[in-house]
């Protein structure tokens, strides 16, 4: 850890956001995750969208997370709400059942430290289902990111595990969908692509996931291809 650190760039400053509507089962884990990082964010957003449960009861009793409310309902106003509030120069944007590994971020500092002229990056996430752990894991890999780069013909990040800086983030804001039909990570990475920041995979990037995501049936596919048509010139 201490030759990882020696190579961080140390004028790099991190915010790690996270929307949160109705988490209360998992943003515990979440928040415990960041508590016990080998380097600590300089700063933790959590945005409630009009939650009803414990979440923000949860959120309150981590002394280094801000609570920021946003009354439009949907993701896509949630992130827009965190990633406004940031004044560090990277963005770690994840999902509230995102439980990350204990290097999460010393290692997004060291890829943004080795990777100045990259914009964002994204990583895989395994799944907190222990039958078949691997198995969704690269199911995951293909249905998404593999399927994903073909379809858009670039890398897309993943909102549950990615990393953006900040003047990339200011650059396509005003021009990001307002479309809680469609996939709110995607349309951030096609308004990237289009701008000429091109999104980084890596696999360091290392997260756990619930599997909720696979409990919806063909929502997530149609939101996929939606996406993609949105986007047609």
């Amino acid at each position: 850890m201490i030759v990882m650190l020696n190579k961080i760039n140390k004028e790099l400053t991190l915010t790690i956001v996270i929307p949160v509507y109705n988490e209360e089962d998992h943003l515990k884990a979440c928040l415990d995750s960041i508590a016990n990082q080998t380097v600590k964010p300089d700063k933790v957003v959590v945005v409630d969208n009009n939650s009803v449960d414990m979440s923000v009861v949860i959120a309150s009793k981590y002394s280094f997370v801000e609570i920021v409310p946003e009354k439009k309902q949907g993701i896509v106003f949630a992130r827009n709400k965190g990633f406004n509030q940031v004044t560090t120069n990277l963005i770690g944007r994840i999902d509230a059942d995102t439980v990350l590994a204990s290097n999460w971020v010393e290692s997004v500092l060291l890829l943004a430290t080795k990777n100045s002229n990259v914009a964002a990056f994204t990583g895989p996430c395994y799944f907190n289902f222990k039958p078949g752990m691997s198995l969704w894991y690269g199911i995951h890999r293909i249905l998404y990111f593999w399927s994903s780069r073909i379809l858009f013909g670039h890398t897309v990040l993943f909102g549950s595990n990615m990393l953006i800086r900040k003047e990339a983030w200011d650059s396509v804001k005003y021009i990001t969908c307002l479309d809680n039909s469609i996939h709110e990570d995607m349309d951030l990475s096609h308004h990237l692509y289009e701008n000429g920041f091109t999104p980084m995979f890596t696999s360091s990037m290392r997260a756990t996931i619930s599997i909720r995501r696979f409990k919806h049936g063909w929502r997530y596919p149609k939101m996929w291809l939606k996406t993609k048509i949105v986007h047609i010139r």
